[in-house]
């Protein structure tokens, strides 16, 4: 059952041959929006560090210990992210 599935998808890949137009078309859909995807976290992960850095502690932060705020991961004023 498989295979006949398998099957018919092959044969209806082969209806672009020898271009190829709809795979390569979803290709560079696909790393078109891995950019920008990337570009956008970059710019997150930057905006995040800068407040970090210029000491901007959350209210809920500053009474916590360093012990506690190791437990927080990501979400403590000392993480910083990196690309």
């Amino acid at each position: 059952m498989v295979h006949l599935l398998l099957l018919t998808v092959v044969s209806s890949l082969n209806t672009d041959v020898p271009r190829y137009v709809r795979g390569h078309a979803t290709t560079l859909a696909l790393v078109g929006m891995a950019s920008c995807i990337f570009g956008f976290l970059s710019f997150w992960y930057q905006r995040a560090n800068r407040r970090r850095e210029h000491g901007d502690i959350p209210a809920d932060q500053q009474h916590l210990s360093e012990g506690e705020l190791a437990e927080l991961g990501d979400e403590s004023h000392h993480y910083r992210y990196t690309v």
